[in-house]
């Protein structure tokens, strides 16, 4: 914990339950324990400014009836401390269970891991370890409940990001932002600044920025954007400040809460200071930091981004990971090992394309051949089975290792159709007990796998080609926007004078992209819909209802608060127009327009009206609770994958996907590839040419072939 840390002086504040199911935690439904001490781990953390004073776990297990009772039991462990030993009754065995474990609150630490392990036990003579009778299934709804206290932490910058992001608190990150009345593009670049950075913190609990005007959150955290002529919000005073500031103090509404101030003489300082605060953060210190420059260059290739897997060169897994030991598991039947591949979703990965894998693993071998393996999946598809073998009697190594390399290899090339934008790598280790003689096993567990960091996977050479508008690519990737880490493609539209609905809407939107590249964004704009040419030589983020207005007619979609007008379109094409056309190209539309009561929204892809080649992407919403609608299917992993096409409509628990429009094009091609691809799209077109090569080739040969026969003839 760092030295800067201190509680003020101050009353007891109240304490707040919280409760987490196991699935909350990172478990499945349920998770079963099997063999003779089967083991599962769930772990949380505590904030740094909160502090355990009870709690509780409520624990629902059913356990294999063939269990001996007077031998078996679970251990509950916390951070390796056992805390309570679950007795299994024979009446209780093969019945649900339930118990309410009192936990004391020393047990806990910033970062804590619940254990149940599984002492199970079916016979008294030679039992087998991994027999299928031993066995306990937790429950997922399982609830560890804990009662917090906050604490008071002294303002110091050493923290940040503590206390408005804990990477310790799994719960989704909700920090609102105060916002001077009529904030203009300066204040809404730098609070976007601010979301994009704490998105990228938040990664998978997601981010929301509710915002207010001049008014602080009663008890929350907050980000506070301030100038030299508004130096006030009721209950907060600030002198003015000649440079770019940012301050740390504690929220007059609930003095055990901190604000980040953003404050500055003029409102071109706002975006110097939130970029210090973000870039500069591990060095600041003390209560108060002014800037005198901040310099930060462009990027210079697409996708460069922290989260997305290098392009440019062969990626090692220990890029992909962030602890080695991360890579490693230990017994016969281990958890699997996890990587997460984020991967550019505009790569041409043919269909009949593989990425090549090298993987180098190691293992402690079993005593004979058996069915010992290494499963190697992708988004839960197989990509190669390996039999682990024992020891190379000649060399005393695993097959295929040297004493320098204690690594086998082996080459596994992955079919493109296997990948997609977010993917998970799984590396799972299976290996045979072995017993030499009846109740030989001495029951020790010495069994240990692992993958070499410097295996690799490569997605070198492949080129950036994709057609678009496609909502799949933005709501799972950010695409386009994520393609340079600095965002300096991306032109935000906003009203002139933004609703707090509609500059929440945008925090949220930038916090999703910062998570998607894993890193604050820099040199986006925020342009007003007034001066909507300035945006024209960029990717459009479009959120101002009045631009969608004007451009309603060419839109599939057009919402307002009662208003509709709309281009739907036929999910399935006439069998005739895809032989000719390809499966990209829409049924000829036609609109609909009436009035209607409740919240709709729609999410709408199209090429940029200001320049073609460019991409725009726009919501339109009929109210507020449309634009909740949005968000929420964005934010869970469940709906997201239901936004695709280039028109979603999103109504209750409706999310509805259309095309309707014709495909462009963004990136580059060889010219080859470029001619296969797209005679692939349009079949018929391709008979047609195909027919006419042959007709032509005839006619060549006839021509040639007469001539000989001629000069045959004459001579």
């Amino acid at each position: 914990m760092p030295v800067s840390v201190a509680e003020i002086d101050a009353p007891v504040l109240p304490t707040r339950t919280r409760r987490y199911t196991l699935e909350q935690l990172g478990g499945r439904p349920s998770e079963t324990l099997r063999g003779v001490e089967g083991i599962f781990s769930w772990p949380f953390g505590i904030r740094l400014d909160e502090t355990v004073v009870g709690a509780s776990l409520k624990l629902q297990l059913i356990a294999s009836p063939a269990l001996i009772s007077r031998l078996s039991h679970i251990r509950v462990a916390i951070n390796g401390e056992v805390i309570h030993v679950v007795r299994l009754s024979e009446d209780e065995l093969g019945e649900p269970i339930s118990r309410t474990i009192p936990v004391d609150p020393g047990y806990f630490s910033d970062y804590n891991e619940l254990t149940l392990r599984l002492i199970g036990h079916y016979t008294e003579d030679c039992e087998d370890p991994n027999h299928s009778s031993l066995w306990a299934t937790i429950s997922g709804d399982s609830v560890l409940e804990l009662q917090t206290r906050p604490l008071g932490l002294a303002p110091d910058l050493a923290l940040l990001p503590v206390p408005f992001f804990d990477p310790r608190d799994g719960d989704r990150l909700q920090l609102p932002v105060v916002l001077p009345e009529n904030a203009g593009p300066d204040a809404l670049k730098a609070a976007g600044i601010i979301a994009s950075h704490f998105g990228a913190l938040a990664d998978y609990r997601s981010a929301r920025f509710p915002v207010a005007v001049n008014a602080l959150p009663d008890d929350s955290h907050a980000v506070v954007l301030i100038d030299n002529d508004n130096a006030s919000i009721p209950g907060l005073r600030l002198g003015p400040t000649t440079k770019p500031t940012v301050k740390i103090r504690p929220n007059p509404n609930a003095p055990n809460k901190r604000l980040l101030i953003l404050q500055s003489p003029e409102p071109a300082g706002w975006v110097m200071a939130a970029s210090g605060a973000v870039l500069g953060g591990d060095a600041l210190t003390g209560t108060v930091a002014q800037f005198e420059a901040v310099e930060r260059p462009e990027s210079t290739r697409w996708f460069d981004g922290p989260r997305w897997v290098p392009t440019q060169r062969a990626a090692k897994l220990a890029d992909l990971i962030e602890d080695p030991l991360d890579l490693e598991v230990s017994g016969h039947a281990p958890v699997p090992i996890v990587v997460n591949l984020r991967v550019p979703p505009d790569l041409f990965l043919s269909e009949t394309g593989r990425i090549p894998m090298r993987l180098g693993y190691r293992y402690t071998p079993p005593l004979e051949t058996d069915n010992s393996m290494l499963t190697v999946s992708i988004n839960d598809q197989i990509v190669r089975s390996m039999p682990l073998e024992p020891i190379d009697s000649g060399t005393g190594l695993i097959p295929g290792a040297t004493p320098d390399e204690p690594f086998s290899v082996a080459k596994l090339p992955i079919s493109n159709y296997m990948i997609g934008s977010d993917n998970q790598l799984r590396f799972q280790f299976g290996i045979d007990h072995h017993k030499p003689g009846p109740c030989r096993d001495s029951g020790a567990d010495l069994v240990r796998s692992g993958l070499n960091p410097d295996s690799t996977i490569d997605f070198s050479g492949i080129a950036h080609y994709t057609a678009m508008p496609n909502l799949g690519h933005f709501a799972n990737a950010g695409y386009p926007f994520t393609r340079y880490a600095d965002l300096q493609d991306l032109a935000l539209i906003m009203s002139d004078a933004p609703a707090a609905s509609e500059i929440e809407l945008m925090l949220f939107l930038l916090g999703r992209i910062g998570r998607m590249n894993g890193t604050a964004g820099h040199s986006f704009s925020v342009v007003p819909a007034s001066n909507l040419k300035a945006a024209k030589s960029r990717d459009l983020l479009v959120l101002a209802p009045q631009v969608l207005n004007d451009w309603g007619k060419d839109l599939a979609a057009s919402i307002a608060a009662s208003r509709r007008s709309v281009t739907p379109t036929q999910r399935l094409k006439a069998a005739a127009q895809r032989f000719w056309a390809g499966e990209d190209a829409p049924v000829p539309p036609w609109r609909v327009t009436f009035d209607a009561e409740g919240s709709l929204a729609a999410l709408m892809g199209f090429e940029s009206p200001l320049q073609s080649g460019r991409s725009a992407v726009a919501i339109a919403s009929s109210d507020v609770a449309a634009q909740a609608l949005v968000i929420e299917a964005l934010e869970r992993p469940d709906r997201v994958d239901r936004v695709r096409g280039d028109l979603v409509f999103f109504r209750a628990t409706n999310i509805d996907a259309y095309r309707t429009q014709p495909p462009y094009f963004v990136g580059s091609l060889a010219w080859h590839q470029w001619i296969a691809y797209h005679l692939g799209r349009m079949p018929g077109w391709t008979i047609l040419i195909a027919i006419f090569a042959v007709f032509l080739i005839a006619v060549l040969l006839y021509g040639f072939y007469r001539r000989a026969a001629e000069r045959r003839q004459a001579g």
